[in-house]
């Protein structure tokens, strides 16, 4: 097929509940055979939140999300806050 790994979202929602129960989101894909060969095999990852960003973590400007703020001289400054709350959401998925 020309290419190392796959990553997408689109799959059943029951096979994708049983992937996140059994950690299986990742996993060597052996196609066809018959139509590829005996000798390929893809790395393929099923994304986790579709196509989109972690919640809470949308970086366009007109999503709503609150950004991080880095400067600590500002009362609004939640850069710790906002990386732990990411560090949280990966662990979750790990």
């Amino acid at each position: 097929m020309g290419f190392d790994a796959l990553f997408f979202a689109r799959l059943d929602h029951g096979d994708k509940d049983r992937r996140v129960n059994e950690k299986e989101l990742e996993f060597i894909w052996e196609p066809n055979s018959q139509s590829l060969g005996k000798d390929v095999n893809i790395f393929t990852h099923v994304l986790w939140n579709h196509y989109s960003a972690p919640g809470g973590f949308n970086m366009y400007m007109t999503g709503g999300d609150q950004p991080f703020i880095i400067d600590k001289d500002s009362e609004d400054f939640n850069a710790e806050s906002r990386a732990q709350d990411l560090i949280n959401q990966i662990n979750d998925r790990a």
